[in-house]
């Protein structure tokens, strides 16, 4: 099976993980991980026909960082991810306030409890040396 095949079984798994939830809830929530593998499924979810303007994404990992910086997941889901149809979909980020973490984690704890849960779905990357998702105490 080819690397675009498994993007697009992928694919076709969690944009029906989200139209099983959208079918009986008012939303559903999507979680991923950044890192230069999802970028051809992110692709291509953003093109799936589903209604984004009630999806909630949110990150799985994520460096401290402000949200613009070049190593920061958020920028990246938001290249490609959220766009064209994947646009409409509210992004929920960890990292809110990178100038203040004790601010930052009352903000982010806030954010989450408006986050549909169960999750509908979630990925998580696997880096090049074996680690998944950047877990850090």
């Amino acid at each position: 099976m080819s690397r675009e095949q498994i993007d697009q079984q992928l694919c076709d798994a969690i944009v029906n993980a989200i139209e099983a939830d959208l079918s009986s809830a008012d939303s559903a929530s999507l979680v991923v991980s950044g890192g230069s593998t999802p970028v051809r499924l992110f692709k291509l979810l953003s093109e799936a026909a589903l209604d984004w303007s009630k999806v909630q994404v949110t990150l799985a990992d994520e460096r401290f960082l402000p949200p613009s910086h070049e190593d920061a997941n958020a920028k990246l889901v938001k290249e490609h991810l959220l766009v064209n149809r994947a646009a409409e979909a509210r992004f929920i980020p960890l990292v809110l306030n990178p100038a203040d973490h004790d601010l930052n984690l009352s903000q982010a704890l806030e954010a989450f409890q408006t986050i549909q849960q169960p999750f509908s779905a979630v990925v998580l990357g696997m880096g090049t040396d074996g680690h998944f998702a950047s877990l850090f105490p």
